[in-house]
């Protein structure tokens, strides 16, 4: 019985940290889609999208064929949205959470790891040519 004693009366201390964790996931994700709008002057946006392949026929897929409803990260511009990876995170505990492009998936267990991957995101290649093939759209209208 010592091995379960005490969880209970922690609880508010797990709920408190579950709930920071979840908070410091949603900072970083809001700072790195404040970022991609401030180094595009506001003409890609990135946010969390709920992809559902039955309705988001329209949206590009950077990498592979995703079947079922699942979190994507999205960039768009006025005329076109493409999903650059999918998102996925313990909705309870915040951590750990994932970040998947094609066969590539990075588990996070922290902000930092987090931050390091989206970083890497950010500078994968194909992601970087979607971004300037999009601001040149923006550049015609």
């Amino acid at each position: 019985m010592s091995d379960f004693s005490g969880i209970i009366k922690n609880k508010n201390f797990l709920i408190e940290k579950a709930q920071k964790q979840r908070d410091e996931i949603s900072a970083i994700l809001n700072d790195f889609f404040s970022a991609i709008k401030k180094d595009t002057d506001g003409k890609i946006q990135a946010k969390i999208h709920g992809f559902n392949p039955k309705n988001d026929k329209n949206i590009k897929l950077l990498y592979g064929v995703q079947f079922g409803k699942c979190d994507s990260i999205l960039i768009q511009n006025s005329m076109r949205s493409v999903i650059i990876a999918f998102w996925s995170f313990d909705k309870y505990y915040g951590f750990p959470c994932s970040i998947t492009r094609g066969l590539n998936q990075i588990v996070c267990d922290s902000g930092e790891e987090l931050k390091n991957a989206l970083k890497d995101l950010l500078s994968d290649i194909a992601v970087l040519k979607e971004i300037d093939i999009m601001l040149v759209e923006q550049t015609k209208i």
